[in-house]
């Protein structure tokens, strides 16, 4: 429910539950989500209030969540995944950019170029164009795939 900032677990059996609760971000929402190796649960959030937008982490247990990476407000993170060397690399849907977060959750622009930016007579009903937003590494953790919508 991204909206109300809650992740919902669905167990194997097919059992719902809530497994965290992230502030509700008001004019925003959660977007992608990955799970680092060791469980946590990684999110984006985007928001127009300063202190939610970033990337979240949320613990393997949903227990603990808190604000791991601040972003840039400009920036619309889209999806998160993980290389090799356990970097976090988070897709920016609207500026056309890759972010790359450190495991201290410092994040700089690791690749921006006009082939990430959305087509402009395309619009999203946003009425933005949208770019860079899958993501997908290899199974070498080496070549990162961006779809770009």
């Amino acid at each position: 429910m991204a909206f109300i900032g809650e992740i919902k677990k669905i167990a194997a059996d097919g059992d719902v539950s809530t497994f965290a609760e992230l502030p509700a971000p008001g004019e925003g929402f959660m977007l992608g989500m990955e799970c680092s190796s060791n469980g946590d649960l990684y999110v984006a959030m985007a928001s127009f209030n300063p202190e939610t937008h970033g990337v979240w982490k949320v613990s393997a247990d949903g227990s603990d969540a808190e604000r791991f990476a601040a972003l840039d407000p400009t920036k619309l993170p889209n999806v998160v995944t993980f290389d090799s060397n356990g970097d976090l690399f988070v897709s920016d849907t609207i500026g056309g950019s890759i972010l790359k977060v450190d495991q201290s959750g410092n994040a700089v622009t690791w690749k921006e170029d006009p082939l990430l930016l959305g087509i402009i007579p395309i619009v999203s009903p946003l009425g933005i164009p949208l770019g860079a937003n899958g993501l997908a590494f290899d199974a070498a953790g080496e070549n990162l795939y961006v779809a770009v919508t």
